[in-house]
């Protein structure tokens, strides 16, 4: 075997390694997203922010104002659109949070202060092949507000836990639950129900009464 095949065949095998770990490097790496929600919470001074990507493993993410929140989620190929809306003194809306001559009694959003005496929360879901998990975040405003807070879900509202308020944060507390996926029809594009925050009873979530009650749905 003469030098210049030897040369020649060291040159190949290079060549197919040096390829190889090009091959490998060009393929889009998968962002490793944590499985902790304590993890999801960034501080920015006195705000506390719920990153969505990482509560939805990357398959959601927010659009929209105060006039209207909506969570945009990936979920077998499907881009499905979430609501958040509610009921406060009587009153229905469908905004991000209750407000009343000028005054903000209840916040919905991922961005939450701690200590300003104003009830927030936030819901996000993560959907991936037969995991359907929904986390629930409030703030220590209404925890005070409402200790006695249930979760009511299932597509005939016959699912309640009682919120646990696991602190995760300062001032910040969550609580998750195991979806219905029979809520969700035609492959994701349509919701029948939601799942409802609240200090409501089992009874009143299937009557459809929100008499006298503080309700948040996410639908």
């Amino acid at each position: 075997m003469n030098k210049k095949f030897i040369f020649i065949l060291i040159f190949l095998i290079a060549a197919g390694v040096i390829g190889i770990f090009a091959y490998y490097a060009s393929i889009p790496k998968i962002p490793a997203y944590s499985d902790e929600p304590k993890d999801w919470v960034k501080t920015r001074v006195a705000e506390r922010v719920i990153d969505v990507k990482e509560a939805t493993k990357g398959r959601g993410y927010l659009q929209g104002d105060l006039r209207e929140l909506q969570l945009i989620l990936t979920a077998n190929y499907t881009e499905t659109i979430l609501t958040y809306s509610g009921w406060y003194d009587n009153e229905f809306f469908s905004t991000a949070g209750y407000t009343k001559d000028g005054k903000t009694y209840l916040g919905i959003g991922n961005n939450m202060k701690p200590n300003d005496k104003v009830m927030e929360i936030f819901v996000a879901e993560r959907i991936i092949e037969d995991e359907h998990k929904v986390f629930i975040f409030v703030d220590d405003g209404w925890k005070r507000a409402m200790p006695n807070t249930n979760i009511i879900w299932g597509r005939y509202f016959d699912r309640i836990k009682r919120f646990s308020f696991r602190e995760i944060a300062d001032g910040i507390y969550m609580d998750e639950i195991n979806d219905d996926p029979s809520r969700f029809g035609y492959n994701y594009q349509l919701v029948y129900s939601g799942i409802l925050i609240g200090n409501l009873t089992k009874e009143q979530a299937q009557k459809g009464s929100a008499e006298g009650v503080v309700v948040v749905k996410f639908q």
